[in-house]
């Protein structure tokens, strides 16, 4: 594996590593407003809503444990990936997942929304619950989504590669880890447990793009 401390990366990899963690530096030096409410991505109906969001959200981590834990993610099987399928097509997975996670994510916002005022779009913001006001303020940040993207990808190239994190200490073959993943990520989602800010559907929908991706690639020889 390439040495980090040599930054012997591979050029994708090691180019959104340095923009993520150049964002986290921006965002608790410079301005958090600015940078969060500017490139976090936010539900498709509401004011702050800009279309290059659906890129950027990816990019932009406030907690440092979050962002440790995504590029180091990143490198262990970004790498392997980019390896495998060259810099610009490893850059137009990584774009695409990112763009599904958002996408499922905000079918489940709506879902939200709908639940609380029976309907997905709300034009009115004057005498809408404090709720679906702050549904429509509180932005998608990080990378996450296309973590779980890649580990898709990855677990469907090397399958039985023997996976190990802290939360998981036995060792489990990649292909089983990624499905144990997704259920639980699925438990999580629709129980939505109280103080519970993590967007676990983001993470399904990096999963399941991901793998539409890579079967899509695969029927059309790409």
């Amino acid at each position: 594996m390439n040495n980090i401390f040599n930054l012997q990366i591979t050029p994708a990899v090691k180019n959104i590593l340095y923009i993520n963690i150049m964002c986290y530096l921006l965002i608790n030096v410079i301005d958090y407003d600015l940078l969060i409410y500017n490139f976090g991505a936010f539900y498709f109906n509401s004011f702050r809503f800009k279309i290059w969001q659906i890129i950027t959200y990816t990019f932009i981590h406030y907690d440092i444990y979050h962002l440790i834990f995504n590029m180091y993610a990143l490198l262990i099987f970004g790498q392997k990936l980019e390896d495998r399928w060259g810099t610009l097509k490893f850059l137009q997975y990584y774009i695409y997942t990112g763009i599904g996670a958002l996408v499922l994510h905000m079918l489940f916002i709506g879902l939200k929304i709908k639940n609380i005022t029976g309907c997905f779009i709300i034009n009115e913001f004057s005498h809408i619950p404090q709720s679906v006001f702050d549904i429509y303020n509180i932005p998608l940040i990080g990378s996450s989504g296309v973590i779980f993207g890649l580990l898709t990808a990855f677990s469907l190239y090397f399958p039985n590669y023997y996976l190990q994190i802290i939360l998981f200490p036995i060792p489990i073959k990649s292909k089983y880890f990624i499905m144990i993943y997704m259920l639980f990520e699925l438990y999580l989602g629709i129980y939505n447990f109280n103080g519970d800010k993590i967007a676990h559907f983001a993470h399904i929908g990096g999963i399941f793009s991901g793998y539409l991706i890579i079967k899509l690639w695969n029927i059309i020889n790409y």
